[in-house]
């Protein structure tokens, strides 16, 4: 659990200060962007405390943006209109299929951000995968598994991508 929050840790770091054409600092802070609205999914078939791991997300990317005069709207408040939104427009077929999250589009974005008055949308989708147990002679049994992170940053209007990326790590139990 440590290395995965490490590993958020050090995605949020990146994220929030990525300096590169199309990045936070020069998109969003050079503009007059007031408020992100931050969606989270997190894949609890495999994640012990999602909602720890939520408010982690969230409070780091609060953390770093504040600084700059950028809002970060309320998880909770955030969170009620994901779940709502993916509720009334049928994106998943039945309960397990929620468990593993969902895919959103540009128009779904649009409307998340027209529906929480946000100028811009950042949705933060965590999964694990190829957890597996490893033993060996020396260190015994371990659980291994990847974390993988996708980070997408949109416009209010659902034109334009303004992040677009996916960070991995491997990580395994002590």
């Amino acid at each position: 659990m440590k290395k995965i929050l490490l590993f958020l840790a050090m995605f949020i770091l990146v994220a929030s200060t990525v300096s590169a054409e199309g990045s936070f600092s020069e998109s969003i802070l050079n503009k007059d962007a007031k408020k992100i609205a931050l969606f989270i999914g997190i894949d609890k078939q495999w994640a012990a405390k999602p909602k720890e791991m939520q408010d982690y997300i969230h409070q780091g990317t609060k953390d770093k943006l504040t600084p700059h005069n950028v809002y970060v709207m309320p998880i909770d408040q955030t969170q009620k209109i994901l779940r709502s939104y993916i509720r009334e427009n049928n994106l998943v077929e039945n309960a397990r299929e929620a468990d593993q999250g969902v895919n959103l589009r540009k128009q779904d974005f649009h409307k998340l951000a027209e529906e929480s008055g946000a100028d811009y949308v950042m949705y933060v989708a965590t999964r694990f995968t190829a957890g597996e147990t490893k033993r060996n002679f020396w260190s015994g049994q371990r659980n291994q598994g990847t974390v993988i992170c996708d980070v997408l940053l949109i416009k209010k209007d659902g034109t334009q991508y303004i992040i677009d990326e996916s960070f991995s790590d491997t990580g395994s139990s002590s």
